[in-house]
């Protein structure tokens, strides 16, 4: 027979488990505000190497010529892709890098995927002269 403490033990055990389990597949979920004058903004989170990361972008803002645009960037002219970090990529749009050296990417409105780099995951927007941007962006991290 079972003594009830017993029961009482295990039962609160499992419940601590699947708890947890919940937890891990949610994933670890930190909100940030980008201001779109600055290069670089700390996100605050540190990401492992391997881990998952979802980033998911809103907002509009303008340009000091009163362009607006949002996280996915402009769809522009060529003669705009030289003043973006990232090449190729939308001028104004988010990006991202993993730690003080990490190569920067394009994030746009969303990113999911693993990343083999850890680090401090930083946020900001694919101009090499933001000081002529007003406004920010909300951004919602999620690392798995």
């Amino acid at each position: 027979m079972t003594s009830p403490v017993r029961v009482v033990v295990m039962t609160v055990g499992l419940v601590a488990l699947v708890a947890a389990a919940s937890c891990s597949r949610a994933g670890k979920v930190t909100t940030v505000t980008v201001p779109l004058d600055r290069s670089w903004t700390p996100s605050g989170v540190t990401v492992r190497s391997g881990s998952t990361v979802s980033i998911e972008a809103s907002g509009t803002n303008q340009t000091g010529q009163g362009i607006s645009f949002g996280p996915e960037g402009l769809q522009s002219p060529a003669s705009w892709n030289r003043a973006a970090v990232v090449e190729g990529e939308p001028p104004l749009g988010l990006i991202a890098r993993i730690g003080d050296e990490g190569a920067p990417f394009y994030v746009g409105r969303s990113f999911a995927g693993r990343v083999w780099e850890g680090g401090p995951l930083y946020l900001g927007v694919n101009d090499v002269a933001p000081n002529q941007n007003a406004g920010s962006w909300t951004v919602k991290i999620t690392i798995r």
